[in-house]
Order: structure tokens, then sequence, then C-alpha cells
């Protein structure tokens, strides 16, 4: 009982004390509420003044960083590494390739739309090939320049595995071949030929899925790896090209004739000729017409090859003479138009080259081209000199690459050799080349004649690269095509009816080693470069 003092009092004294003690104490209670009232709300305030005065430095930093850029203020070292993002090669050639597109850049993005392309790319410390194109050139041309250069030798390594593998399990009577009979002078199925072929194409386009299992290899394509939705971040990514070109370990340049033309395409290059050495510059340069002209001389080398063994197969219903001519013919058109039309690119890539000129390229924008000739001038002092740098640089790297303008890289002819080993090695399975040497000698002699086939051809469509009337253009590749298609008939005669004759003088060898020869001699420049 609460009690006023020591002595005790009545009740109604000792119930009075009681409430004014729970008055007192529900008083002190409130005021200790009200103060931690009071001493949360200032701290909410503070941390509003924090998180204002935080969001103020970083939107004081962000325009600060606009306005250097606005200016001019460009540099080859990249200041803000968080801009520096990357991509994988399976991420540009997803769905064939599909962002690739011929003027898709200029297409307007939703917020959704802009996440998700972004999404496609990662922040990273260093990018192994810088990726330069027009994104006027078309598409398909693209995408097969990406998948040669990039997955060609596995390509080619899996096929000739493959290959050999199918020719020695038919060899070793696995797989079911076609007996000999009238049409088939031994027990034969082109097993070689079609997995070797068909493993060599799919693989060509795909094995960038397997390698990006393991690979670490970094890609910079510019519309996943600058935002294409937010005007700041884009602005800022766009405007560090020259540094992310200068982080860059290589550049793969996917030349077309309007490359040149560019002016984002020539301020990637003198970036390129700035920051790294201009006697030996890491510039990987792909023609697109040379992979679409490659593309097609596999393509029709395979289907000439396999029409004329499954021809065999069904008991010859077509002469071979007759089918072997309308696929040459056919195809030797096709191959033709092909060759020409690279052989007038090439033309044009050397003259584009000595005459090039930062002030002739072309800008969507106008108001770009200042601050690009801004840099230029920044990093050479006069725009004559940057032309100049980059006329040298260019001008040994594309002979070092790609060779002298009427050569046809070796490494785009070797697949070209490796249609016809496949189907020598299905005779092989079959046992053609039992017992016969000279048929081997033969084989070896009329593949020699195939390397040498190739850059000769091209060298004469060189000859007659120059644009006609199309009465006249149609004259040309028939011509070529027929020329063509009667030495390729010729040299076949001569070599497996004369140098596989064992009753023939052993002189008719000599044919060999003269086509072995000729085909050393027409690809020494691509032996040069190495």
């Amino acid at each position: 009982m609460v009690r006023c003092c020591e002595c005790a009092k009545c009740d109604w004294h000792v119930e009075t004390v009681q409430v004014q003690a729970a008055i007192r104490d529900s008083i002190e209670e409130d005021i200790d509420d009200i103060s931690s009232n009071e001493q949360c709300e200032k701290q909410v305030e503070d941390l509003e003044i924090q998180k204002t005065q935080s969001n103020l430095v970083s939107q004081i930093s962000s325009v600060r960083a606009s306005l250097q850029l606005s200016l001019g203020h460009l540099s080859l070292d990249l200041q803000d590494f968080s801009l520096l993002r990357g991509t994988r090669l399976v991420q540009v050639l997803r769905r064939f390739g599909s962002e690739l597109r011929a003027n898709s850049l200029k297409d307007t993005f939703t917020q959704e739309e802009a996440e998700r392309l972004f999404g496609r790319s990662a922040q990273v410390q260093k990018i192994d090939h810088f990726i330069s194109h027009c994104w006027q050139d078309e598409r398909f041309a693209k995408v097969v320049a990406l998948h040669i250069h990039c997955n060609l030798r596995p390509a080619v390594l899996s096929s000739l595995f493959l290959a050999m593998l199918a020719v020695s399990l038919t060899r070793l009577k696995f797989l079911p071949v076609v007996e000999a009979g009238v049409s088939n002078e031994i027990p034969h199925f082109p097993w070689g030929l079609c997995v070797g072929m068909s493993s060599f194409f799919m693989i060509l386009f795909s094995w960038q899925y397997l390698q990006d299992l393991w690979s670490t290899k970094v890609y910079f394509l510019d519309k996943f790896c600058v935002h294409q939705g937010d005007s700041l971040l884009k602005q800022q990514g766009v405007r560090s090209f020259a540094a992310f070109v200068a982080q860059s370990d290589h550049m793969l340049l996917l030349w077309s004739p309007q490359y040149f033309t560019r002016l984002w395409c020539t301020l990637e290059l003198a970036a390129l000729v700035k920051s790294k050495s201009p006697s030996s510059l890491p510039l990987k340069i792909f023609p697109l017409q040379l992979a679409k002209m490659s593309l097609y001389t596999w393509s029709m080398g395979f289907m000439v090859y396999a029409t004329n063994q499954f021809n065999r197969i069904a008991g010859r219903p077509i002469p071979d003479i007759l089918i072997l001519a309308l696929a040459l013919i056919i195809g030797g058109y096709l191959l033709c138009m092909a060759f020409r039309r690279y052989a007038l690119d090439r033309k044009a890539m050397n003259q584009q080259i000595q005459s090039f000129s930062v002030e002739d390229a072309k800008c969507s924008d106008p108001s770009d081209r200042q601050w690009v000739e801004t840099s230029m001038l920044r990093w050479f002092a006069d725009l004559q000199l940057c032309n100049q740098h980059i006329r040298e640089g260019l001008r040994e790297q594309i002979r070092h690459v790609l060779g002298p303008e009427d050569h046809f890289p070796t490494t785009l002819a070797f697949p070209i050799l490796l249609i016809n080993l496949y189907n020598d090695g299905d005779y092989f399975a079959g046992g053609y080349f039992d017992g016969s040497p000279r048929r081997i000698f033969a084989a070896v002699g009329f593949t020699a004649f195939l390397f040498t086939f190739i850059p000769l051809l091209y060298k004469v469509c060189f000859c007659f690269s120059e644009r006609r009337s199309w009465i006249v253009e149609f004259l040309i590749n028939a011509s070529l095509s027929l020329g063509a298609t009667i030495i390729t008939a010729c040299v076949y005669v001569v070599t497996h009816n004369i140098v596989a004759n064992p009753e023939v003088s052993a002189w008719a060898l000599s044919i060999v080693v003269l086509e072995i020869l000729m085909a050393l001699w027409l690809q020494r420049a691509s032996w040069r470069r190495r």
C-alpha cells in the first residue's frame, strides 16, 4: 500500500496519493514518447538531407561528364570503367544475328527493349574483339563473316576427324554401301563426303554455342554495350567509343565499300591507329563480299560432288558428263559473278585507302562532326596527318591479312581441298586405290589442281571486274564459266585417264608435279604473310 509518510492515515488520503502518482508516471511516459518521436523525426530529416545531397552529387557528376563530352573533351583513356561492357559471340550471333540487320540501330526502342538489349552485355575489364562495322550493310554478310572468322578452324578440324572416322568405318564394313555394279566399279557410298561436309557446315554455324561453355572471349557490339534507352548513358557510351577501342586487344573490321565513307567508322580507325603501335595494328579485316563468296564456293563444290556421286549410286540415270557440265556451268556462272563482285570491292578498297579523308566521311547527325574532328585534332594535331597515319596503317595491314588485291586467301580455299579429299576417302574405303600408286598420284594431282583452280579463276575474274551493261555482264560470266568448265573437264580426263594409267610412261607423273608447283606459286602471297 502506498502511503504519504511513515504514519498511516485514512484510506481516502492514501487513494488520493495513489492517483497522483499514477498521473505523474503517465505524464513522464508521454514526455519520454514525445522526446523519442522528436529524435526519430530528426533522424529521418537528417537521412533525407543526406540522400538529397548524394543525389545532387551524382547528378552534378553526370552533368559534368555530359558537359565535358558535349564540349569535345574526349580521351583515349577511359575515365569511368563502369561504362566498359562486353558481350559474348553467342549473343551477337543469336537467331542468326537478328540484331545485326541493316539500319536497326535507328529503330526507336521502348524502355523494355532497351533494357533487354543492354542485358545481353556485362561490365568487363577488357575487350578481346571490338566489332567495327557499318550499320547500313546487310545482316547476312556480317553474320557469315563472323561465323567464318571465329568458327572456320574448328569446323575444318572437326569435319576432318568425322570424315576420317566415317571412311574408316566404311572401310571396316561397319557402314552400308552400294555394291559394285554397272554404275559402280567398287562398293561405294559417299559417307565421308556427306558426313564431312555436313558436319563442316553444321559446326561452322554452331560452334559458338559449344565454345561459350569454356571461352572467356569478350566482344564489343555497340547495340548491346551502349544503353539504347537512357539518353545520358547512351551519350556517355557512344562518345567513349575511342576509349573502348583503346581498351580492346583487337579490332575486327567487317568491311564493305560503305565503311570508309562513315564518320563513326573513321573515328574508330583513328582511335586504333593512335592507341596502338602503327607498325603492327591489331586489326583483322574481313570483307563482307569475301565471306559470301567463300560460302558460295564451298556450297557449290559440295553440291557438284554430291550430285555426281548420288547420280552414280542411282545407276547413272543422267550421264556423268551431262550432270557435271550442268553443275559446273550453272555453279561456275554464279561463282564468276561472286568473284567479279569481290574483285570490284577489292579495287574499291585500295582506291578508298589511297584517297582516305576524314573530311569526306558522311555523318547522319551534323552536330557530331565538330566534336569528332576536334577529337582527331587533339590526337594528331592535323587532320591531314590523321589521314596519312590511317592510310599507312591500313595499307600495310590489309596487305598482311588479305594479300594483294588479286589474291584469294589460302585459308578460304582450303575447304575446297577437303571436299575432294573426302570424296577420295570414300573411294579409298571401297578399295579403289588398293595396289595402284598411279591412282594415288592422280588423286593428289587433281587435288592440287583444285587448289590452283580457285585462285586462278579469281585472278581471271579480277581482270574483268568492271561493271558493264547487263548483256555484256551475262556474256562475260557465261564465257568465264564455260572456259572454267572446259579446263576442269580436260584436267580431270588427263589426270584420271593418263596419269592414273599404269600403261602410260612414268613421265606423265610430271603433270602432277606441275600442278603442285602451280598451286604453291598461286598461293605464294599467303605463304609470305606467314
